[in-house]
C-alpha cells in the first residue's frame, strides 16, 4: 500500500513510511498524513516523462522545430539537446512541448532532456540525431548500385530532415542513376 506504520501499534515514537505513486501530472501534489492530532504535509514535485520526438533528426546548424511528446511537463519546463538549451520553447500542455534545436558541433545522436521548474528531469537517451549537410549531400550524390540506391531512397523517404535538405540542394533521389555496367 501507500502507507506503512512502524511499529504498527503502541505508544511512543514510530516511523511512518509513505510511498507515493509517480507524479507526471505537470503540477506538484500535496498529501497530508494525519496520525492522532499530528498532521504532516508531504509535497511531491511533478516529474516529466519523454516518450518520443517528431522529427527525430535535423541539421547540425540547428533550427529544427521539434515536438516533444510525453507527460508531466510543467509550464516552466526547459529542453536541452546534447546539453545545449533549445530556443522558442513552448509548453502547449502537460504532454506536448515545441522547441527549436540549438546548433551542435558534430553529427550523431544526443540526449534530449526536459527539466521542470522544480528541478525534476526526464531524459530521452540518444533521442535526436544531428545530420551534417555535407555528409548527406555526398551520400545522395554518390553513384551506388541499384540495391544501395533503393535503400538510400527508403532512408530519405523516412527522414524529414534528409528530404528537406535534398530538396534545398536540388537533388532528386528517385532520379539518381545507377552505375553503368559494361
Amino acid at each position: 500500500g501507500l502507507l506503512q506504520v512502524s511499529p504498527p501499534s503502541g505508544i511512543g515514537p514510530g516511523i511512518i513510511d509513505v510511498s507515493l505513486p509517480p507524479n507526471h501530472s505537470g503540477d506538484d501534489r500535496e498529501y497530508w498524513v494525519i496520525v492522532g492530532s499530528e498532521r504532516v504535509t508531504v509535497r511531491q514535485g511533478s516529474s516529466p516523462e519523454v516518450w518520443w520526438l517528431s522529427p527525430q533528426e535535423g541539421r547540425i546548424a540547428g533550427g529544427t522545430e521539434v515536438m516533444v511528446v510525453g507527460n508531466g511537463f510543467a509550464p516552466d519546463a526547459t529542453v536541452t539537446f546534447g546539453g545545449q538549451a533549445a530556443t522558442n520553447v513552448v509548453v502547449e500542455n502537460t504532454s506536448i512541448i515545441r522547441a527549436v534545436t540549438p546548433p551542435n558541433g558534430m553529427t550523431g545522436s544526443v540526449d534530449v532532456v526536459v527539466t521542470n521548474g522544480n528541478g525534476q528531469t526526464a531524459t530521452l537517451a540518444f533521442g535526436f540525431v544531428y545530420l551534417d549537410e555535407t555528409t548527406v549531400a555526398l551520400f545522395v550524390e554518390r553513384r551506388l548500385d541499384r540495391g544501395a540506391a533503393d535503400r538510400v531512397e527508403r532512408h530519405i523517404d523516412g527522414c524529414a530532415a534528409c528530404r528537406a535538405l535534398i530538396a534545398e540542394l536540388g537533388y532528386a533521389p528517385h532520379a539518381m542513376p545507377g552505375p553503368t555496367r559494361t
